[in-house]
């Protein structure tokens, strides 16, 4: 009994200095780490794929607006020869996202992502500021971005919904063979006071720009096809794409310009290596210099 008392006297002797020692290296970990507060998630995959992305339209066309040979259009046909008023989709296949490991950044050790979150009380001192906001920074790395088509589909009823699948019928292709290559690059979002100025604010550098490596338009009604090869944008006389980039949401209705607005600036420069026309050869290339769309927005909003 003595003999097993001892034991038990030197165990908790062990365990306190143990838990004594722990709580030193604890409070050393904590002081070094002062200034990286918040949240980092790293994404590393081997890949990200997606079978179908369909955005469904439950209204479809209005027979008011324009139809094939219809009226609205200065045709002779009747208004509403085509349009029906049932929903239909955009359906989007084979979306592949990768990393492009020869333009991949060291810095991102082989990540397709890395989001750091942070909140901030904004201007004022602390436990009085009046503007706080969350700051979500969002840092790409190279991409490589595939799709196999885009087709347009009349939508399944919701009634007929298993599970979150809705799908849709018989699909016609419209774009075929897109290949995009997007270089590394940086998006900062606030939610909040919003001290950027904007929700979105994308403004840095995309290394070595956008390359659109294929993309095919296709003419249902003939199946001839605009191919486009080598699509690279940048900026004005530079090897990388600068990027000044805001987005906001606008309250109101349509009319009164509400909606998602996009609002971008500086001068681009757009290669073209190969145009070619109804399946024949290539025209040729085209090149444009010094594209500046102004201050102009887009405004994206439903109807």
């Amino acid at each position: 009994m003595k003999l097993f008392s001892k034991i038990a006297l030197v165990s908790a002797m062990a365990i306190s200095a143990n838990a004594m020692a722990l709580e030193s290296m604890d409070d050393e970990a904590l002081s070094a780490a002062t200034g990286q507060d918040g949240i980092t998630l790293t994404v590393v995959t081997s890949g990200i794929t997606i079978d179908k992305l369909l955005i469904h339209d439950n209204d479809g066309l209005d027979s008011t607006v324009t139809t094939q040979g219809g009226a609205s259009l200065g045709g002779t046909g009747t208004a509403g020869d085509y349009t029906t008023g049932a929903a239909g989709a955009i359906v989007v296949n084979d979306v592949t996202v990768g990393v492009n490991n020869t333009l991949a950044p060291a810095a991102f050790g082989g990540a397709l992502a890395r989001v750091t979150i942070d909140t901030d009380s904004g201007a004022g001192s602390a436990g009085t500021a009046s503007n706080p906001f969350l700051n979500i920074n969002m840092k790409n790395n190279a991409l490589d971005i595939g799709i196999g088509d885009i087709s347009v589909a009349a939508s399944n009823d919701v009634s007929g919904m298993v599970g979150a699948r809705r799908g849709a019928g018989a699909e016609t292709v419209i774009i075929s063979d897109l290949d995009i290559t997007v270089g590394a690059s940086e998006l900062n979002i606030q939610l909040g006071a919003q001290p950027q100025g904007a929700m979105i604010v994308a403004n840095g550098t995309i290394q070595g720009g956008v390359t659109i490596n294929s993309l095919n338009l296709v003419d249902t009604a003939t199946t001839g096809e605009i191919a486009i090869g080598d699509l690279k944008i940048t900026s004005a006389n530079n090897a990388n794409l600068v990027v000044d980039t805001e987005i906001s949401v606008l309250p109101g209705t349509h009319a009164t310009g509400g909606g998602l607005a996009i609002s971008s600036s500086g001068a681009k420069d757009i290669y073209i290596g190969s145009l070619a026309l109804g399946n024949a050869n290539s025209i040729g290339s085209i090149e444009i210099q010094g594209l500046d769309m102004g201050t102009n927005q887009l405004i994206v909003s439903g109807h």
